[in-house]
């Protein structure tokens, strides 16, 4: 996913191996749809 650091931002390709890497970190991730 590319994430570093905590409260970091990242634009991510919405493909479905990116659904499958939040998916299993969902609890940790605030997602929003830009």
């Amino acid at each position: 996913i590319g994430l570093r650091k905590m409260n970091q931002t990242v634009e991510v390709a919405n493909t479905p191996e990116m659904k499958g890497m939040i998916a299993s970190v969902a609890h940790l991730l605030k997602v929003e749809e830009v």
